[in-house]
């Protein structure tokens, strides 16, 4: 649909479809709609920007900043991949973590590699789940972030890694934390290598598919001052 026919953008009622918020979610919701199916479709967000968390811009030095930190986007969908392709390019990157322990620079998430230059062993893989066996401390049900990573590796290596981690990350320890907040990060036996990763260098300093220049219906509104991205516009913040 060409700009002259997407509706008035003081007209709330005349969209097909109202997204709150465009970070990821949103934004490839609110594209594929409008894109994808040809529908009206008003995206708000109380930031003066799409992308979310992942949005990124360019300081008066001509640097990349990473407003709210790092985001590495993974996926081994060809299909996501192939969609993402659409809006942005690609560069190789390889990602390796140390974490100091003990005074040493030790791999985590925790490997076998972790392991063994910790504890100065020389395990295999299969000696390496028999020692987190041994000190695992199973518990039942797991109603919190500090009863998984226990009854995964044991007390000693959650206060090595994950508890002092978790409360400068979340400013709580992992016993106030929900099971699922560190249920996701993994407990690897074998060695450590770098996660070979592609990371986007999106359109106009923003992570994400709504800032597909030439896509005149989609349009995020805060009802106040706009600033405009090719033909998509991004608002000021709206009242909470």
């Amino acid at each position: 649909m060409n700009s002259s026919s997407a509706p008035s953008r003081n007209r709330v009622d005349a969209f097909d479809y109202m997204i709150v918020g465009a970070g990821f979610a949103g934004s490839v919701l609110a594209e594929r709609l409008a894109r994808g199916s040809g529908k009206h479709v008003l995206l708000v967000d109380r930031r003066a920007h799409v992308g979310g968390n992942a949005y990124d811009h360019y300081d008066h030095a001509g640097i990349l900043v990473h407003k709210y930190g790092p985001h590495i986007f993974h996926t081994n969908s060809k299909e996501v991949f192939d969609y993402l392709s659409r809006f942005t390019e690609w560069r190789q990157y390889q990602h390796k973590v140390l974490a100091s322990v003990d005074g040493q620079l030790v791999p985590i998430p925790i490997n076998l590699d972790t392991i063994n230059r910790l504890y100065g062993l020389e395990l295999n893989s299969f000696q390496m789940a028999e020692f987190l066996a041994q000190r695992a401390e199973p518990k039942n049900p797991l109603r919190t972030s500090e009863d998984v990573v226990v009854s995964t590796v044991g007390r000693e290596l959650y206060e090595k890694f994950f508890r002092g981690y978790t409360r400068k990350q979340w400013g709580l320890d992992p016993s106030e934390l929900d099971s699922q907040v560190t249920a996701r990060v993994p407990t690897r036996t074998n060695p450590m290598t770098a996660i070979s990763l592609i990371l986007t260098r999106p359109c106009r300093g923003t992570a994400s598919p709504a800032c597909l220049r030439g896509c005149s219906i989609i349009r995020i509104f805060a009802y106040c001052s706009t600033r405009t991205i090719g033909r998509l516009k991004t608002c000021c913040p709206i009242a909470s």
